[in-house]
């Protein structure tokens, strides 16, 4: 239910081997399962620790877990083998701002920038950075620019950021995010749902009811909005039921 943000860290595979590696191999890019992609990365680095795909699709299912000492080591080496890795630097960039740790993700973030003015995920991300260092101004100029090169992505990234406070969580902070994904696209299943849950967890059923019916009003365009009005109609039913 959480969108990653995975950048140009993909796995390429080589003709000629072995199923078993070729296996590992695509269970370690798929990093939606993370306990699965890092015990195939794991594998992967076992008998070869130079193998910056692996590091990488292992780093990026470390932080999607909220494991992010474990992600930024696997960037730093990633970094240590190339310097000038950008898809890693931003990686490592994404994980400490989640972390919290704000100046050594405008740090990294601004490096990207320099190199790829249209990442999206890096505006967003140090937007996200200078706003807990009070940093308002720089904040909504980072933002605008995110929202400027892709409105949606912007949107989308708000949602991600509302799960993954939501996990942790931290509900006012997560409501804020899914207010944001709203404001910018009104019309998505997963930002009412995320609300919803937010608001499950702070205890407020009804605003959670109210999202979740939200959530049930609007069509769904994929097989995640199905699992969500599915849920959305259990959780309906159990807050009814109270």
């Amino acid at each position: 239910m959480r969108l990653t943000m995975l950048s140009a860290l993909v796995l390429s595979c080589y003709a000629g081997a072995s199923p078993s590696l070729a296996d590992d191999k695509s269970e370690c890019a798929a990093t939606v399962k993370e306990d699965a992609a890092i015990a195939a990365c794991t594998r992967i680095l076992q008998s070869d620790p130079s193998a910056t795909y692996a590091l990488g699709n292992r780093g990026i299912s470390y932080r999607i877990a909220g494991e992010y000492d474990k992600a930024i080591a696997d960037f730093d080496q990633m970094l240590a083998i190339n310097p000038a890795n950008v898809p890693a630097l931003l990686e490592r960039g994404l994980t400490y701002e989640a972390r919290g740790d704000s100046e050594r993700a405008i740090a990294d973030l601004g490096v990207v920038i320099g190199a790829t003015v249209t990442s999206v995920p890096a505006h967003f991300a140090r937007a996200m950075a200078y706003q807990t260092l009070g940093k308002s101004d720089l904040a909504e100029a980072d933002l605008n620019t995110a929202i400027n090169l892709d409105r949606s992505f912007t949107a989308a990234l708000y949602r991600e950021r509302g799960f993954r406070l939501t996990r942790d969580r931290r509900y006012s902070e997560a409501i804020s995010a899914f207010n944001k994904a709203i404001e910018i696209v009104p019309d998505w299943v997963g930002n009412y749902f995320g609300r919803a849950s937010a608001y499950t967890g702070k205890g407020d059923p009804q605003l959670a009811a109210r999202d979740y019916q939200k959530c049930l009003e609007i069509k769904s365009l994929s097989d995640a909005d199905h699992r969500m009005h599915d849920m959305a109609r259990r959780e309906l039913r159990r807050l009814s039921s109270r």
